[in-house]
Formats: C-alpha cells, structure tokens, sequence
C-alpha cells in the first residue's frame, strides 16, 4: 500500500506560512506601499513639517519641530514645547534598530507613538487626533516608509 504524504506537504506549508508571515510581510509592503502610496507619503511629510495641521493654527508645534534636523523656526515664533531642543532633534533614524520594530510593528503602536507626542504634556499638546483622519493615515505612511 502506498502511502499518499500531500496532506502532510499541505498543512506544513500553511503551518510555516503563517508563522513566516510576520518576518516577510515588511519585505513585499516596504516595495508595494512605495509604489501605491506615493501620493500619501507626500501629503504625509507636509504634515510632519506642518505646524497647523493637529495644533489648531499654531506653527510652532510639529513633528518636524523634535524630529527633524532640517526643522527651521518659524521667525518671531519661539518654539514653547518644553521637549524642543533647538539644534539637536530627536532622530527618528533606524526605529526597528532602536525600538526591535515594536512601534512600526503595527498600526496601533505607531498609532499610540504618535498620539503620546500630540497630547503630552511636554510635546505637541493637542489634546489628540483620531486616527480615522487622512491627515493621521498620510502620517503614518510617511513615517512607516521614511524612518524604518
């Protein structure tokens, strides 16, 4: 009697899928989401370098303004969050190096990382954005593609 393993192929296969999943899912979306998100990315970076965008008309709040070593001040506008440090932004190179790819892992922790910058007490102070906006969504598809 000969014995028929194509079951057995079968559920390795799916088994090591699904548990390889996690591992190769960043390598096809970092080269589809740089293709289809183009638009996005870029409507993203405006508003990393946009103070008004989440602080209700005030300039000298953004992304940009701590993460970014390119960020020029408004002039005549001081910056009046406490975490600014002029000249010597905190780099958001390399976030899977620094953080063993926990904040980009998923929509939700990027999502929580970028809301503890607007509300907190020493950062934006915005009192928050939901993350159904497309201001929100360009946002992260701008950090997800620009600071992995």
């Amino acid at each position: 009697m000969k014995a028929d393993y194509g079951w057995v192929i079968l559920v390795v296969v799916i088994v090591v899928g699904l548990l390889g999943w996690p591992v190769l899912r960043p390598m096809f979306n970092s080269t589809s989401d740089k293709l289809t998100n183009k638009d996005q990315y870029e409507r993203g970076k405006a508003v990393f370098y946009d103070g008004s965008v989440f602080t209700m008309g005030r300039t000298d709040h953004s992304c940009a303004a701590c993460h970014a070593a390119d960020f020029k001040p408004v002039e005549g506008k001081p910056i009046t969050m406490p975490d600014y440090r002029e000249g010597n932004p905190y780099p958001l190179q390399d976030l899977k190096t620094k953080y063993g790819n926990a904040m980009l892992s998923s929509d939700d922790r990027l999502y929580d990382a970028v809301y503890r910058c607007l509300v907190g007490p020493t950062r934006m102070i915005t009192g928050g954005m939901g993350r159904d906006i497309q201001e929100m969504k360009d946002l992260e598809v701008y950090l997800r593609q620009e600071f992995k």
